[in-house]
């Protein structure tokens, strides 16, 4: 079983990362050709129900919504996060495991970057 302060104790021991409001981490990954790109790990609410790591892919419009949609062959999701499209997964804080957090940060941050140089072009997350 895990705890929200768990899970943040496990990525502050096993990755860079900083605290952004409210009560979230932000992770840089490094990534082939130069890449790189930032996951977002945030709760759903105080007690940590839910872990949500976020990656973001571009601006939010319609159509860039239904292009990352229909570009996004992962088994992950797409989630309207403020002003941006992102690719997204939640998993329940009280079963989740190292691997399962691993998996989730890389995971994230793989499918976003990628679904970002196909559908801007740029490097900017």
């Amino acid at each position: 079983m895990a705890t929200k302060a768990d899970v943040i104790k496990y990525i502050r021991q096993n990755y860079q990362s900083r605290d952004v409001e409210p009560e979230g981490l932000a992770l840089i990954f490094g990534l082939p050709a130069g890449r790189d790109h930032q996951v977002i790990v945030n709760w759903n609410n105080a007690e940590g129900t839910f872990t949500n790591f976020f990656g973001f892919v571009c601006e939010w419009s319609p159509d860039a919504a239904v292009r990352v949609l229909e570009q996004n062959g992962s088994i992950m999701g797409v989630a309207k996060v403020g002003n941006w499209v992102a690719i997204h997964q939640s998993q329940l804080t009280e079963t989740i495991d190292e691997e399962e957090i691993d998996a989730a940060l890389h995971g994230v941050a793989n499918i976003a970057d990628e679904l970002e140089q196909q559908i801007t072009g740029g490097d900017e997350f």
